[in-house]
């Protein structure tokens, strides 16, 4: 309960997640600095500033003070937190709290809780199947294909978790060694794994990160410049959150999408055959964001660009 409260507070009254560096208005207000920025620069334009919180207004824009003390509460209050179940598989349905889910409905593609389940249950056309923990790998027809960070193909702004499920993007340059297989100007990284058959999905939850991008890539993508961005090449396909807009972009041209993901977890589908690579939203219900098409030629690995943050990729199934 203190937990939860604690979470409450150090919420961005814009974004309405945990703050990302901090910054204070003159009024005493606190934002996440790209939230502000975005919403001072839409004020601008109609010719006059004010707080979102307390709506104090300002004739001209507001001096940004980075918040130290609060950014380090948020960084305290963050590494605090215990993990989830080790499966990493939570209930499509529980929006809110992520819920460890126990099984999955092979009809509506759903993962449920308990208290889902006893719902579901009462629908007996739709086939269940018990959750399998996301460290088991098979290479065959069903069951969970675990997804896993290459470090190998690393940024040096990236981070790698040691069970090689989150990337978090960091100040510091590590300096890894230049290998042909390492992005060395993008804070991205592939999967370990790649797929030239079947359907897959996997999820991510991005909501300790307010700029991201996930998708799918070739392992020919490029590894250095702006070109070697996922999205920003023939090569790649992603979902991309930049301040508070979202868009999926393929070979540098972006789709702007309406509205914003309202849950904290996204879903990326891949139908290799059928050449589909769809998006989700994981919220009640799950909504489709997005569906590429087209007919792929290289074996396909899962991407993820951390441009703040942490993300976390909760597993993949093969189904």
């Amino acid at each position: 309960m203190a937990s939860a409260v604690l979470r409450k507070e150090l919420e961005c009254s814009v974004c309405l997640n945990t703050y990302t560096d901090p910054v204070t208005l003159r009024c005493g207000h606190n934002f996440c600095r790209d939230c502000i920025d975005l919403m001072l620069d839409t004020q601008g334009r109609s010719g006059g500033y004010s707080c979102p919180e307390c709506r104090e207004k300002f004739q001209e824009r507001s001096t940004l003070q980075r918040n130290i003390t609060l950014r380090n509460i948020v960084e305290n209050f963050l590494s605090a937190q215990p993990d989830q179940e080790e499966s990493g598989i939570f209930c499509t349905y529980c929006i809110h709290t992520p819920v460890p889910a126990v099984k999955s409905c092979l009809m509506c593609e759903a993962s449920l809780c308990d208290n889902h389940l006893r719902v579901h249950s009462k629908s007996p056309e739709h086939a269940r199947r018990p959750n399998i923990g996301a460290a088991q790998q098979t290479s065959g027809v069903s069951g969970v294909t675990d997804i896993l960070l290459d470090v190998n193909t690393a940024g040096n702004r990236l981070l790698i978790s040691d069970d090689r499920k989150s990337a978090t993007w960091s100040y510091k340059n590590h300096n890894r060694p230049e290998t042909p297989e390492r992005f060395q100007d993008c804070p991205q990284v592939l999967s370990s794994q790649s797929f030239s058959s079947g359907r897959h999905y996997w999820e991510v939850d991005v909501k300790r990160s307010k700029s991201w991008i996930v998708g799918m890539c070739y392992p020919s993508i490029e590894r250095r410049g702006p070109q070697s961005e996922i999205g920003c090449n023939k090569k790649s396909w992603g979902l991309e959150r930049s301040h508070i807009q979202y868009s999926v972009i393929h070979d540098s041209d972006e789709i702007r999408l309406p509205g914003i993901v309202s849950s904290n977890r996204v879903r990326i589908d891949l139908d290799y055959e059928a050449g589909r690579i769809s998006f989700y939203d994981l919220c009640d219900p799950i909504r489709l964001l997005h569906t590429f098409t087209t007919t792929f030629t290289e074996p396909l690995h899962a991407g993820v660009f951390v441009g703040r943050g942490c993300i976390k990729i909760s597993g993949g199934n093969q189904m």
